[in-house]
């Protein structure tokens, strides 16, 4: 299992709905409460993406294209 002083990487993939991005965020908080050495990346829609960088919880945001997930999925 991890402990609290583990590097860990974390990737967080809520890009159908701002919704649910949005309801992600309190898990953002926790993860990073409980694990303060913890990189959270938050993978979401290039459209939305704006309203989540720079966000003290979330390290990295990566954006995809609806394109993308259409191809992928």
């Amino acid at each position: 299992m991890f402990s609290q002083n583990d590097n860990i990487n974390i990737l967080v993939i809520r890009f159908k709905r701002i919704g649910d991005a949005i309801l992600s965020l309190p898990l953002c908080h926790s993860l990073k409460l409980t694990f303060p050495n913890s990189k959270v990346d938050f993978v979401l829609y290039e459209d939305v993406a704006p309203l989540f960088e720079g966000h003290p919880y979330i390290d990295n945001v990566i954006t995809i294209t609806k394109k993308e997930t259409k191809k992928s999925f």
